[in-house]
């Protein structure tokens, strides 16, 4: 193996590896069996109501506007931060 000489270098080698993927779904499955995923589910059904409730006229438009439309609202939301208290293991 050459030496890395950059961050992404670094990144590549480490995907490369297979490692990242390991890691990923092993953090996945440590998520998904934990009670952050309930928490993280509650709040993105909140989320997702309020928005549908502010705009009824969403309920005619295109699935996909609609959809466009709530996934932009759950990163407004930084939806993420819900899960903070959940650590691995």
């Amino acid at each position: 193996m050459a030496a890395i000489k950059n961050p992404d270098q670094l990144v590549n080698e480490f995907k490369k590896s297979g490692e990242f993927t390991r890691l990923r779904r092993e953090l996945l499955t440590q998520f998904q069996n934990s009670d952050g995923l309930n928490a993280f589910m509650t709040r993105v059904d909140d989320v997702v109501q309020k928005r549908l409730d502010a705009d009824p006229k969403l309920q005619f438009m295109p699935q996909e506007y609609v959809q466009r439309e709530l996934l932009q609202e759950l990163d407004r939301c930084a939806i993420l931060f819900v899960c903070a208290d959940w650590s691995p293991g």
